[in-house]
């Protein structure tokens, strides 16, 4: 269940059609809402649902509907800007603060969760990948500009939402090493479509 939605769009392999102006169902009003580079991003959606195949994401258009969105499923979500985000096995793409690497970094969440339960091997391989790992990225903790492992970006940018949720010392860890690795390939596929 998607649950509903404000200001966005449920969209998967049944309806995908919604996004191809060559489609007749092809929604020009939601569409031509966004920018050239966001509708290039959707672009990028129509093209990963074409190729996965079985991901249901929800297109917000605005910074509101996400914080919307994300309060009407239960996650926690303060004032001010929040990005896209994974829950129960729907991605939820935050149009308004999207930017070239989210869509890749959300769709290593079902992955990951695919991992753990069918190749624990694989997942292993992940986690060994991000303890390890010494590629640096640099980011913004605490208002200020820092560098550090992926690894380390994780925890600076998920430690309170994990406070706030109450997990667990290993669950808070199991999360920084999704988001981590999730942001490592996002940044690395993002780069490549830079180059």
């Amino acid at each position: 269940n998607l649950g509903e939605v404000s200001s966005g769009k449920k969209i998967n392999k049944d309806n995908i059609q919604v996004l191809d102006k060559n489609s007749k169902e092809f929604d020009k009003d939601f569409v031509e809402q966004f920018t050239e580079t966001q509708q290039k991003y959707l672009g990028f959606i129509m093209n990963i649902l074409n190729s996965i195949g079985n991901l249901n994401v929800v297109v917000l258009a605005s910074n509101d509907a996400a914080i919307s969105q994300a309060r009407a499923l239960g996650e926690v979500a303060g004032e001010g800007a929040i990005g896209s985000f994974y829950h129960d096995g729907t991605m939820y793409l935050n149009m308004e603060t999207m930017r070239l690497n989210t869509l890749f970094h959300e769709v290593i969440h079902p992955l990951v969760d695919f991992a753990k339960v069918n190749d624990p091997a694989l997942y292993a391989k992940i986690e060994q990948e991000i303890k390890t790992s010494n590629i640096t990225k640099r980011f913004i903790s605490n208002g200020r500009k820092s560098s550090g492992t992926y690894y380390d970006w994780a925890k600076a940018n998920y430690k309170k939402r994990a406070k706030e949720l109450k997990y667990t010392v290993d669950k808070a860890e199991a999360m920084y090493i999704e988001e981590a690795f999730a942001e490592m390939v996002g940044d690395a596929a993002a780069g490549l479509l830079n180059a």
